[in-house]
Formats: structure tokens, sequence, C-alpha cells
């Protein structure tokens, strides 16, 4: 998601660099106004005159100005192209965490399965190892084995339920992962 946002916003900065050029022209105007008196003089070989005018006068001007600094004229073209390599980059950044998420999950998917085998193993690993400490107990209590070879039997039924047990922990943890990354549960009810 955040790789799309961000697309987004250079995508937008790019749309700003076309239409900056709009920032270098400015619309001028001016109104002027006022009374202003004139003198007049002429003079000729014989007479002269003099000449008084009043003169109301209003004047407006309108104009454009463009103000083009080169530096900002010629770099544009670079500053777009740079933007446009930023979202090929963002492209190959969102393509590159994608690849690993799917490599992640192939992974954990992987494990899991290696996890549920596992735990079918260790299953029967206890099952046989409860019988054999049963009969084990049995012929202790009749006197026919040992205490030592006992005492292994059941060394041997506890190991197993303890590797069953982390087997299942594993299974668990590998399940809760793979679920964390597809969002959903995976196993059916």
């Amino acid at each position: 998601a955040s790789y799309e946002s961000e697309e987004q916003v250079v995508e937008q900065e790019i749309k700003v660099l076309r239409k900056d050029w709009m920032d270098n022209i400015f619309l001028t105007s001016n109104l002027n106004y006022g009374n202003g008196y004139y003198s007049d003089e002429v003079f000729n070989n014989t007479t002269s005159s003099q000449s008084l005018l009043a003169r109301q006068r209003s004047t407006v001007n309108v104009g454009v100005n463009i103000f083009l600094p080169l530096s900002r004229v010629t770099s544009k073209k670079n500053q777009i192209k740079s933007k446009h390599h930023y979202l090929e980059s963002l492209e190959y950044k969102k393509l590159s965490h994608l690849d690993q998420r799917h490599r992640a999950i192939i992974q954990h998917y992987k494990d899991l399965l290696f996890n549920i085998r596992a735990v079918a193993i260790y299953a029967e690993k206890v099952e046989v190892n409860d019988a054999a400490y049963k009969l084990a107990e049995r012929f202790y209590k009749a006197g026919q084995v040992e205490m030592s070879e006992y005492q292994r039997t059941v060394d041997a039924f506890f190991a197993s339920q303890v590797e069953y047990e982390k087997a299942m922990n594993e299974t668990y943890y590998c399940l809760r992962i793979l679920e964390e990354y597809v969002g959903e549960s995976i196993l059916r009810k």
C-alpha cells in the first residue's frame, strides 16, 4: 500500500512540474488618472503667445510579463525524467517486495508441511513408547525387569512426549505465520 501511495505522490509531482512554467507568467495592470496643466509658450519674430491648458487624463495599462529562468527551463526535462526513473525504481521495489513475500510464504508452507509430517511421526513414537512403558511397568512390578531397564523405557516415553509437544508447537507457529501472511484461516473446520 505504501508503494502505491508513494507512486501517486510522484505522479502528482510530475504533473506539477509540467505546469510550473505558468509560475513565470505575470499579468500586470495599472490605472492612472488625474488632472494636469500644460503651459505652451510660442515665440515667433514679432509676437509671443502663452496658453495654459488644463487636461484631465486617465490611462490604463495592461501587460503580460514573462520571467524565464534558464536553469528551470533547461532542467525541467531532466527533473521529469528523474521522477519517471524514481517511479520505475518504486515499481521494482514493489515487485521485489512481492517476490520476497511469495518466497517467504512458500518457505513457511514447506515448513508447515514438514512439521505436520513430524507431528505424525512423533505421535506414532509416543504410541509405541507408551505401549513399551506400560509393558515395562508390568514387568517391573512382576520383578522380571531391572530398574535401569525400566528407567530407560520411562525416559524414552517422556522424551517422545516432549518431542511431540515441540513438533506441535512448531506446527502451530508455522500455521499462524502463514495465516498472517495470507490474511485468513488456512485450516478448514
